[in-house]
């Protein structure tokens, strides 16, 4: 084997620590061979460095000074003004201006045009007023007239028409209590109480419808006259309300009058 060879392998005759007496040797009976040599013992861990200071941040530029302006010399005080030699004249008033003469023939103003009116004007307030009064009294008059004669009406009815009937008569009672209140309102007065009155009954059911349908329509015509001198909202709606119910009223009417064949039951118009 190569390692028998080493000079360093115990009982080589030629060892290559003979020329070192300080190296004591050994040979097969020493076991010097297997000691191991001391480690160096490790040096300190060098301190470490201080860290690096921070940088300071850097000054903001100085801005340079404005130059100093020049001082103005000083100034020299102004001579007096002379006196003038000849001082003026005071100032004398305008005279006043004088009047504009008058047109030797002036201009005449021209006449209104005049516009062609109606013959009865009962649309434009106050003259209205009068009339309009008179005919609440007789729209509450009428108004308890009517609510009798539907309900004798309605007696005469067949079954499928009562219900039409019916509303009919609730509207006119409505009907009473808002033209009492208008009448109130606009007069200060309270209208009496409107004393129980008979009906007389139709001829026929037909013939009430008949009736009742020309009653409506005589109805629309008065209150528009009413609501023509209404000033105030609240009576404005007041009146609206009825005016439009008894169109309603007519037209529901006309629609029985219809159903009921009432052209071929009726007698001739009055």
């Amino acid at each position: 084997m190569a390692y028998y060879d080493d000079p360093n392998y115990p009982g080589n005759p030629n060892p290559w620590y003979k020329d070192y007496t300080w190296y004591g040797g050994y040979d097969s009976n020493d076991a010097s061979y297997m000691r191991e040599m001391p480690m160096p013992p490790t040096p300190p861990m060098p301190c470490p460095k201080p860290p690096m200071p921070p940088m300071p941040c850097p000054m903001p530029p100085m801005h340079p000074m404005p130059p100093m302006p020049c001082p103005m010399p000083p100034m020299h005080p102004m001579p007096p003004m002379p006196c003038p030699e000849h001082p003026m004249p005071p100032m004398h008033p305008m005279p006043p201006m004088p009047p504009m003469p008058c047109p030797e023939h002036p201009m005449p103003c021209p006449k209104p045009h005049e516009c062609p009116q109606p013959d009865v004007d009962y649309y434009t307030y106050p003259s209205n007023l009068e009339d309009a009064l008179r005919l609440l009294e007789d729209s509450i008059k009428g108004e308890r007239h009517d609510v009798m004669y539907y309900d004798c009406l309605m007696k005469m009815a067949p079954a499928e028409d009562r219900k039409i009937i019916e509303g009919i008569k609730e509207d006119e009672k409505r009907h009473g209590q808002l033209v009492r209140t208008v009448y109130c309102e606009m007069t200060g007065h309270t209208f009496p109480p409107t004393p129980p009155m008979e009906i007389k009954p139709p001829k026929s059911y037909c013939d009430g419808i008949q009736d009742a349908l020309y009653g409506e329509w005589m109805a629309m015509e008065r209150y528009r006259k009413i609501l023509y001198a209404m000033q105030r909202r609240r009576h404005i709606n007041m009146l609206t309300e009825i005016y439009t119910d008894e169109m309603k009223h007519a037209s529901k009417l006309n629609y029985l009058y219809t159903r009921n064949e009432c052209w071929e039951k009726c007698s001739p118009n009055k």
